[in-house]
């Protein structure tokens, strides 16, 4: 099963480094389901009332609290007040490269898996609304993936949905480090 497949990959991943003193430490959580035998992760669009980030897709995910005993708690913790996914309901496999971003975040993203159905509490203050994407589509014809400005950042699109900025750098993170599970089953 893919699962076992992610669960392997993402449980020998060793990250390099650790979070950049210089830049405010974030965590995303990156969760993943099975519906017939497809991998899909959930993204959110945000509210347009947030003051950064207004109606973009991105992972559940946000700063370190200083409450927070590490950043595997917050994304946790995140996933939770956005999604109302509990965190004793989530399997967590490890973590994957952190992403940087030019507006000072460092971003550690964990991966996690729930079962579905699962039944969403979103907070409506700061999630417009869920995107299950097809993880499956992004190595398929079904996903415009594409390369903008000279850093080659990736850019998804889906069903409308664009993915951009570093929530398309730890999705194509993500993928390129899965790849083979999902490609040889």
């Amino acid at each position: 099963m893919k699962v076992q497949a992610v669960r392997e990959i993402i449980g020998k991943f060793v990250p390099d480094g650790g979070v950049r003193a210089d830049l405010t430490s974030a965590a995303v959580m990156i969760t993943i389901f099975v519906v017939s035998e497809e991998l899909f992760v959930i993204l959110n669009r945000r509210t347009r009332t947030l003051p950064r980030h207004k109606g973009e897709v991105c992972f559940p995910g946000g700063t370190m609290d200083c409450k927070d005993p590490d950043l595997r708690y917050t994304a946790l913790r995140e996933l939770n007040e956005e999604m109302g996914i509990s965190p004793n309901e989530v399997e967590v496999f490890g973590s994957i490269g952190n992403v940087q971003t030019n507006t000072g975040f460092d971003i550690t993203p964990f991966v996690g898996f729930i079962n579905y159905p699962y039944t969403y509490e979103v907070n409506e203050d700061e999630v417009e609304s869920i995107i299950e994407f097809p993880i499956e589509n992004i190595f398929g014809d079904q996903c415009e993936r594409s390369l903008i400005s000279d850093n080659e950042y990736p850019v998804f699109e889906f069903d409308g949905d664009i993915v951009f900025g570093a929530t398309a750098r730890i999705l194509s993170d993500f993928c390129n480090l899965i790849a083979p599970a999902i490609i040889k089953e």
